[in-house]
């Protein structure tokens, strides 16, 4: 009777632990490229960051963009970090901005404006949001998909393209980048990106997500963690 007593004491317990602790969430961030995999190159680190500020248990995981808000969508991921993404038929819910990153072309002269832009043929990694807003606001612009950013590289090293485009931390602006610039390659920032804190409609009323949201109001400038 006594043990009997005991066991179901200890249940009840730990139920009640259970309904107590916090819940967590898994949060998918984008993959800024193949090699470069510390806190500083990528998002993991920021996102461990907002985490901790947040006070929201995470388990992190790094996606490409496409699989990350299919992911999201489908609830296998709560929440997204990433540049803005737009996928047809997909209901997505920016909860606020966490950050942003340099877009640049690498080209053999500059290309500052849409003039200096103007009949080239620039290699990007498919369909990212960032490229098409740029060959929108720059007629005679054109643009080849690439799957990988060591592919664009490759074509644009062999003459096959005239540029490149893409996140410069993928370039020299990280301490691993995906690939190396040469001496006579030229880095022309070309706009900024906002990295954004997605959610679906299961996540977006929960407590992180205001909490998420709270602390990206606070701290505009939310920093890689080390």
């Amino acid at each position: 009777m006594v043990m009997r007593l005991f066991v179901t004491t200890t249940l009840l317990f730990l139920w009640g632990w259970a309904l107590e602790a916090e819940p967590r969430y898994r949060l998918a961030v984008m993959q800024v490229s193949e090699k470069s995999q510390s806190a500083k190159t990528n998002n993991t680190g920021l996102a461990k960051n907002l985490c901790a500020k947040a006070n929201v248990e995470c388990d992190i995981v790094s996606l490409p963009n496409t699989r990350a808000f299919k992911e999201l969508q489908s609830n296998n991921v709560q929440f997204v970090m990433s540049l803005d993404h737009q996928i047809p038929g997909m209901t997505l819910h920016k909860l606020a901005k966490a950050n942003s990153v340099d877009i640049v072309v690498v080209a053999k002269k500059p290309t500052p404006n849409c003039e200096s832009l103007k009949g080239m043929n620039l290699a990007s990694f498919r369909n990212v949001f960032y490229a098409k807003k740029l060959a929108e606001r720059c007629p005679g612009l054109q643009l080849t998909w690439t799957n990988t950013y060591a592919q664009g590289w490759k074509m644009y090293r062999s003459g096959r393209v005239d540029g490149m485009i893409g996140v410069h931390l993928n370039f020299n602006g990280s301490p691993r980048p995906t690939v190396r610039l040469g001496d006579d390659d030229i880095v022309s920032l070309v706009g900024k990106e906002d990295i954004w804190i997605f959610a679906n409609d299961t996540s977006k009323d929960t407590e992180a997500a205001t909490n998420f949201q709270a602390v990206l109001k606070k701290d505009r400038d939310l920093h890689y963690q080390e």
